[in-house]
C-alpha cells in the first residue's frame, strides 16, 4: 500500500493493488472506510450479507466500525483508492 497523503496518525489515502482472487482478512476501522474502485472488478463483503461485485468507478463504504473485507474478483486484478479513518483492527481469515 502506499499512502498518497495521511491526514494525521489516523486516518489516510491510499492506492491499494490486489491480484486475480487476493482480498484482505475480515477487519474494522474505527473511523471508517471508503474504496473507490479505480481499475479492474472488486469484490466486498459485509458480516452478515452476501458478497458484492463492484467495477471500476464504483465505490463502496463502510460505516465505523463495520467488520468487513475486500478484494480483487477471481479473474482480474484491482485497483482501489482507499480513504481510511481510525485506528484499523484485523480479525479472521475470510
Amino acid at each position: 500500500m502506499r499512502a498518497l497523503h495521511q491526514t494525521d496518525a489516523k486516518s489516510q489515502v491510499s492506492f491499494v493493488h490486489f491480484e486475480p482472487g487476493a482480498h484482505t482478512m475480515w477487519h474494522t476501522h474505527s473511523g471508517g472506510q471508503v474504496l473507490h474502485i479505480v481499475e479492474g472488478n472488486a469484490r466486498v463483503r459485509t458480516w452478515g450479507d452476501k458478497t458484492h461485485e463492484l467495477a471500476a468507478g464504483d465505490t463502496a463504504i463502510a460505516p465505523p466500525g463495520e467488520k468487513h473485507w475486500h478484494g480483487a474478483s477471481l479473474d482480474a486484478a484491482m485497483t482501489q483508492l482507499a480513504i481510511t479513518s481510525g485506528e484499523t483492527s484485523w480479525l479472521e481469515d475470510v
